[in-house]
């Protein structure tokens, strides 16, 4: 049994303040997509909207996030992370990561 909290987690990848590392808390093996900030704020509203849905792949939920054809594309996750991914970003829990648009 997995004691390991669900969800997405969320850094600046240490490359450069443009560049997001995401993965989820409980896959100890991953070492997370690469994203820039710009395409992170984009999937953030379009999950939020409903646009964004996960693929799913014999019980896993699999997320198209990744935008370096250099590097993995998919995040590999979980129902109930991706479920928890959206309760946190409804509650603002990723806004420091998001891009706000100008107006």
């Amino acid at each position: 049994m997995n004691s390991r909290p669900a969800g997405l987690q969320v850094e600046e990848s240490g490359l450069d303040s443009d560049w997001l590392l995401v993965r989820d808390v409980a896959d100890l093996s991953s070492g997370g997509v690469l994203v820039s900030r710009q395409r992170f704020s984009a999937f953030v509203a379009a999950a939020l909207s409903g646009e964004v849905q996960p693929a799913e792949r014999r019980g896993l939920a699999l997320l198209e996030i990744g935008e370096l054809s250099e590097r993995p594309r998919w995040l590999v996750t979980t129902y109930e992370s991706w479920m928890a991914f959206l309760v946190a970003a409804q509650q603002g829990d990723f806004d420091q990561y998001v891009l706000r648009r100008r107006m």
